[in-house]
């Protein structure tokens, strides 16, 4: 199950991370990192020591980094992001990607 949100998140963050020159959207992708991490700590957790998981926090937190990686490529590429709750949804933001963009990261 959690392959899938590693696979869906791995496309996006790989791409984020193709970019070299990252200037003032290196910080949400930063963020972004920081909610990947702690989510693949606590699968960490659950696998070694069987504990409860936390599904809902963990869910939020892919979802989240994803949309801020895809944030931070439409900073990178001065495209103007949502500021209603269209910049919350994930297929907006995707579909405002130049074509370059979604196809690289559709094509891993």
């Amino acid at each position: 199950m959690w392959e899938k949100f590693i696979d869906i998140f791995s496309k996006v963050y790989r791409t984020v991370q193709d970019r070299n020159n990252l200037s003032e959207d290196k910080e949400i992708a930063i963020t972004a990192s920081a909610f990947i991490k702690n989510c693949l700590i606590l699968i960490e957790k659950y696998e070694a020591d069987k504990m409860t998981m936390p599904i809902v926090p963990m869910i939020i937190s892919f979802v989240f980094s994803i949309e801020l990686n895809i944030k931070s490529l439409l900073c990178k590429n001065n495209i103007v992001i949502p500021t209603d709750k269209q910049g919350h949804d994930l297929c907006v933001l995707f579909s405002k990607l130049p074509l370059e963009l979604r196809n690289k990261i559709t094509q891993f």
